[in-house]
């Protein structure tokens, strides 16, 4: 379960949560994105580590994981969800919207 709502009383929205230790991901400098060699044609799960956790996790689990740092990995994703400087500055706008709910 990598991505959770989190709900608090002066906040609340979507965290990334460490596959390792359970805890979220407070910054992205400070997180992992991981995955192990897909079958061909077939996507693979992503896993989430703080970079602290990252050693332990990948030994509690056998084959070899590739690891992207997760401020990175966001760019990627944002490139693939085609997140433009005009559907980000409005989606920026959206969640400021919605903090103050």
């Amino acid at each position: 379960m990598p991505m959770v709502i989190q709900i608090r009383k002066d906040w609340s929205g979507p965290v990334i949560v460490c596959d390792h230790c359970n805890r979220p991901i407070a910054s992205a400098d400070d997180g992992n994105l991981l995955w192990q060699e897909p079958e061909p044609g077939r996507p693979t799960p992503p896993a989430f580590t703080h970079k602290a956790c990252f050693t332990a996790f990948e030994c509690a689990r056998p084959g070899f994981w590739y690891t992207a740092d997760l401020d990175t990995a966001m760019v990627y994703l944002a490139n693939n969800l085609r997140m433009t400087d005009a559907v980000r500055k409005r989606a920026e706008g959206k969640a400021r919207l919605l903090a103050t709910l």
